[in-house]
């Protein structure tokens, strides 16, 4: 295996993508077809070219497409050839959607909840130093780091939330 699964992001939508790749196996170009990746649902080859492809049907917005010799569309029985060029007329125009990261939605989280965290055990110390020094020794010493801090968790919380809500 050259990637792992799900390793391929194909530029192409993913019916025709794994038509390029049984038609491929079919014209001799690259070892057998074996089984679909577990990630992505893309058929996968054996790198050393011994075995026989195992072909299986590729469900399209058009109809069920069986590859072999021949190759049944929806449109009928075609030769391997004309089959080809059906799929290629069919979807190469169609962009590809790009797989979306749960991730990407859920950034924000990952920020906040260490940021609130920190912040609270910062509160904590400050409030066991303000009883067991005195509000003298908040009021000189403390008040500058305490807005500080309160500062720049403002800024990183505005941050977040503009970055979320942004359009993409």
């Amino acid at each position: 295996m050259l990637q792992a699964g799900g390793g391929r992001r194909p530029v192409v939508v993913a019916e025709l993508a794994a038509w390029r790749v049984f038609y491929a196996a079919m014209q001799g170009q690259t070892g057998p077809v074996t089984v679909p990746c577990v990630a992505c649902g893309l058929p996968m080859v054996q790198l050393d070219g011994q075995g026989d492809s195992h072909f299986w049907p590729i469900a399209t917005a058009a109809g069920t497409v069986v590859p072999g010799h021949p190759t049944v569309t929806p449109e009928g029985s075609m030769p391997l050839e004309r089959a080809n060029q059906w799929m290629e007329d069919k979807f190469s125009k169609i962009p590809a959607t790009p797989r979306q990261s749960h991730l990407g939605a859920l950034w924000f989280v990952y920020l906040l909840v260490p940021t609130f965290l920190w912040l609270s055990a910062v509160f904590f110390l400050l409030l066991l130093l303000f009883v067991a020094v005195g509000a003298n020794f908040m009021d000189d010493v403390i008040d500058f780091p305490f807005r500080a801090v309160m500062g720049v968790g403002a800024l990183a919380l505005g941050l977040a939330l503009f970055q979320a809500t942004r359009k993409r």
